[in-house]
């Protein structure tokens, strides 16, 4: 069975063999869980899509505790999961869970109207980055048989220099 979460535009959810949430892009309806009482078993704090554009240059605290909040809820609903724990999750033997508020950060931080506010969101985006690398951490030790890929859809650093293309690596 397989648990899709927060793959964004995978509304409204598909019937699977276990469990999906829809993700970015999705309205608030209940036909973005499958099943439908997976909802019951989210974080309080768990967002389907932080805005952040919601947040002034100014609301800095407000947007990094919505952010971490958000990021922490999303990891414990996967590590439910994983535990088989959530309807629908007790034979999952494949997820692919987006945790979107990577890309939220950046767009917020690098944004930043001058030039010290600019260097003061590379840090937080560190700082960002390692507790979400804490959370993989923690994800890993409870998968440590699995086969797992992880990857991201874009950066947000200088232009690549190499690329990889999966499809013809699989080949």
């Amino acid at each position: 069975s397989v648990a899709v979460i927060g793959v964004p535009l995978t509304f409204p959810t598909t019937p699977v063999d276990g469990v999906m949430i829809s993700g970015f892009l999705s309205p608030d309806e209940s036909d973005r869980f499958h099943p439908t009482d997976v909802e019951e078993y989210l974080p309080d704090d768990y967002e389907f899509f932080l805005k952040y554009s919601d947040f002034g240059p100014l609301e800095t605290e407000a947007f990094l505790d919505r952010l971490y909040a958000s990021t922490d809820a999303k990891f414990n609903f996967l590590k439910k999961v994983i535990r088989g724990e959530v309807p629908g999750s007790e034979h999952v033997d494949l997820i692919c869970f987006v945790l979107s508020e990577t890309d939220m950060a950046q767009h917020y931080f690098r944004k930043q109207p001058t030039a010290e506010a600019h260097e003061e969101g590379e840090q937080i985006i560190l700082e960002f980055f390692k507790h979400v690398d804490r959370k993989v951490a923690e994800v890993m030790e409870l998968v440590e048989d699995w086969n797992v890929g992880l990857l991201s859809d874009h950066g947000f650093g200088k232009n690549a220099t190499k690329h990889v293309h999966i499809n013809q690596w699989l080949i």
